[in-house]
């Protein structure tokens, strides 16, 4: 192409042609006036490389190299339909492109090439409807006590007038942003007393389709009564929350006596499998997933994926087939490290199939986890069909 390039502009002394490599540091200054990047961006690197740090490294390079614009042509992830997707294109968030050039110059824009409308000619975007969303991770907090979530907010303590507070200031954003869910209760008390019968009554009637997950203080010699009570207001799920909760080594036994009692009576398991705090190795929650996971046949939910330690909770999925991975928290938190890579393989090796969205509301916002996950499974390679599956078909299949 050089040559071509150099043969057609050979008489002409204004005009000079010389390869650069974008992926290294720029050594001098400014080689032109104006810059165009077509096409650069558009290479699916697949597992090779991050390609947004890729497209990060190439446009802040060749915007050193122009003295007045860089004019970058990518594809959008905002696919019309009138153009099928390709496994090879990489496509962009046009928003997340547009805030990075956003850091480089105040003085930029972004401009849509959408396909004609046929009767009229004119440009205009084609209108999809919007996908069916169950987010499988959702709390009751105040939405001002989230700085140390699980530690010190109040859900732990709240009975049903506080949960019924809560979801009213913040069900209009619930409503908007999801057509079902699964609410977490993490008063440990809660069944040991009336429960919240009526409270999740409500809810259900407001949110069809939605369900409840309920921590219970599996040390006490009565937890069988207050899964029962659990179950019978129609509490769906039982969770282990291994750092909140301090479940070490001596603990386990009592845990998985209370796992098979939630089993006997049709409720699945959650284990939270975020991984941190200093008890991260005493309160091994991967540990006590891999028993739960030998002992019983019910689905058992691994949230957040395993966050560090997502390559394990791989692992344990693969072997077995009732272990699923639910997606909330740890993309959002481990944004632009090493493991949002191994988040993006792990999904591919599992398959949508063996995935649950969640947002962990309020901890992280329901627009924003929905519109991040959505943006993230299409860079996993997942067709509409395969998200469809992550953000609600696979939860509403296991609660049937």
């Amino acid at each position: 192409m050089l040559t071509e390039a150099r043969q057609r502009h050979a008489d002409d002394p204004q005009v000079a042609f010389a390869p650069l490599d974008l992926t290294r540091e720029p050594a001098g200054g400014p080689v032109g006036d104006v810059g165009v990047m077509l096409g650069v961006l558009n290479l699916n690197l697949g597992d090779a490389y991050d390609n947004e740090a890729y497209s990060r490294q190439l446009v802040s390079h060749a915007f050193t190299l122009v003295r007045h614009a860089l004019v970058v042509d990518f594809l959008s992830a905002r696919l019309c339909p009138d153009y099928p997707r390709e496994d090879f294109v990489y496509y962009h968030e046009p928003t997340r492109l547009l805030d990075f050039a956003l850091s480089l110059t105040p003085d930029c824009g972004a401009q849509a090439r959408l396909p004609a409308h046929p009767a009229k000619g004119v440009h205009a975007p084609v209108a999809q409807a919007p996908m069916k969303t169950f987010d499988f991770n959702i709390h009751f907090s105040a939405l001002g006590a989230v700085d140390r979530p699980h530690l010190t907010s109040d859900e732990t303590r709240m009975g049903p007038d506080d949960l019924a507070a809560c979801y009213a200031l913040q069900r209009a954003d619930i409503r908007n942003a999801v057509d079902a869910a699964n609410f977490m209760l993490f008063n440990q008390a809660l069944f040991f007393g009336a429960g919240a019968a009526d409270f999740m009554d409500g809810v259900r009637r407001d949110l069809p389709g939605s369900t409840f997950t309920a921590l219970i203080d599996f040390r006490r010699e009565d937890a069988a009564s207050a899964v029962d009570s659990a179950a019978a207001q129609g509490v769906r799920g039982l969770k282990f929350h291994s750092y909140f909760q301090r479940i070490a080594a001596e603990d386990f036994p009592a845990a998985l006596a209370l796992a098979r009692c939630a089993q006997e009576r049709g409720m699945f398991v959650c284990v939270d499998t975020s991984y941190g705090t200093s008890g991260m190795y005493r309160f091994d929650n991967l540990r006590l997933a891999c028993l739960l996971a030998d002992a019983l046949t019910c689905p058992i939910v691994l949230l957040h994926s395993g966050g560090l330690r997502v390559f394990e909770a791989m692992l344990l999925a693969e072997e077995h087939p009732h272990v699923f991975l639910e997606t909330s928290f740890s993309l959002d938190y481990y944004r632009g490290s090493s493991v949002e890579q191994d988040l993006r393989w792990v999904y591919r090796k599992l398959g949508p199939q063996r995935l649950l969205y969640g947002s962990d509301h309020p901890y992280v916002g329901l627009a924003e986890s929905a519109d991040d996950q959505w943006e993230f499974f299409e860079h996993c390679g997942f067709s509409e069909a395969d998200r469809s599956l992550v953000m609600h078909d696979n939860a509403h299949a296991l609660l049937a």
